[in-house]
């Protein structure tokens, strides 16, 4: 599985709350993980970490055996994961922060299938997916990853009853579990456990009240409620206030709010170039360059239950209201989209399809129909099997 900017859109889990609210794509399978289940029961805090099988180390150097002194955020996580792939620019950032106190990420993917299980699923993570995915992002992905055992033993001494991924745990300096959670809400975990000031009791009510607070958010049923839960999470979470830029920027644009609409683009762009993650970037750019969406309503089913009822015409309001927003959103300037685009193809080397696709976007709107066809055929010969018909669909039109 080819990794790039166009994959990361695919959004997370509790975007399906904030689809109906969005034209813009969110940018970050960083934009709505899903709200961390229980931890799993058998690998408790506190106790020594079970030692890691591996396969392979698919990138960086050979972990035998968890080292005293370090602190080890290990994540679990696939190539078929939306909300995995969209936290990696997340991980980068923790490991390029922290390295040099003693943090060391570890992506660690295993099979779908264990070797013998006897079911019907399709294994879709193999070591040579695991190795291509890894491989085609590049630096984009600077950490450790490795690949577990074809009986999925490593899976199944830590993961255990876990069953959601990602999912992170935090291995202390005495190689101790300190933090079982999902990995978008631990920077503050992180910095604290490296310090040795972590404390169980009052970091796991934190944490579940940061990621309740993100699904508050998200889930606004007005602006002005999307700004008072943006407000508090600003103030309690900054490092996950700064991940929902993306979504601050689409509320403001649909709000008509020109002040925070036009600051918030700005701190976007400072933001991708930060962190090295054009994702955002690339999602305004499309979703600015194209033609608002047709209300998307659902049918009623022939034997709807009242509740269903409810639901679905609850749900077509919003989709209808939607459709009106749009016809008043905010635009940016041209000019201030090409920074965007520039800045996308910057961050990823002119290597990733979706990215020069925004700037042919930005060629095409400019009226420079050779630049974007120069661009869109980059953007061809560097995209996947699966992909590649929709960029040479944009190219067969602009030609």
């Amino acid at each position: 599985m080819k990794t790039n900017v166009s994959r990361i859109l695919t959004g997370l889990i509790l975007a399906a709350t904030a689809a109906s609210a969005q034209t813009t794509p969110p940018a970050k399978e960083t934009v709505a993980p899903a709200t961390p289940p229980p931890r799993a029961a058998g690998f408790k805090a506190g106790e020594i970490a079970p030692p890691l099988a591996v396969a392979e180390w698919v990138k960086g150097a050979p972990i035998p055996q968890l080292a005293k002194g370090k602190v080890y955020l290990v994540e679990f996580w696939a190539t078929w994961c939306g909300p995995c792939i969209g936290n990696i620019p997340h991980l980068n950032s923790l490991q390029k922060k922290y390295g040099k106190d003693g943090l060391v990420v570890v992506g660690f993917s295993n099979p779908d299938v264990a070797l013998g299980e006897e079911t019907k699923r399709k294994e879709n993570n193999t070591l040579e997916m695991v190795r291509a995915f890894v491989a085609g992002r590049g630096d984009r992905m600077d950490y450790h990853v490795a690949y577990d055992t074809p009986d999925k033993a490593t899976y199944k001494s830590w993961m255990n009853t876990q069953g959601g991924i990602p999912h992170a745990f935090l291995i202390d300096r005495e190689g101790r579990l300190a933090v079982n959670y999902h990995p978008f809400y631990m920077d503050d975990a992180v910095r604290q456990v490296l310090a040795g000031t972590w404390d169980h009791a009052t970091g796991y009510p934190r944490l579940r009240r940061s990621s309740a607070l993100y699904g508050t958010v998200l889930g606004a049923k007005t602006y002005a409620e999307f700004q008072a839960g943006y407000g508090e999470m600003e103030k309690e979470f900054p490092f996950i206030a700064r991940r929902m830029l993306d979504s601050k920027f689409d509320r403001a644009r649909l709000a008509r709010d020109e002040p925070q609409f036009t600051a918030t683009a700005l701190a976007l762009l400072v933001a991708a170039r930060e962190e090295g993650d054009a994702a955002q970037l690339v999602a305004i750019v499309r979703g600015q360059l194209s033609p608002p969406a047709p209300a998307r309503l659902q049918e009623l089913p022939a034997q709807a239950t009242p509740e269903i009822r409810e639901r679905i015409e609850a749900a077509n309001i919003r989709a209808r209201q939607r459709a009106e927003d749009e016809k008043t959103a905010l635009k940016l300037p041209l000019d201030m989209l090409a920074q965007m685009a520039d800045a996308a193809c910057e961050i990823t080397a002119n290597t990733d399809p979706a990215a020069l696709s925004a700037k042919a976007r930005v060629a095409r709107a400019r009226g420079d129909a050779p630049a974007a066809v120069a661009l869109l055929r980059q953007a061809v010969a560097l995209s996947s099997d699966r992909e590649r018909p929709a960029y040479e669909t944009q190219l067969a039109e602009l030609k």
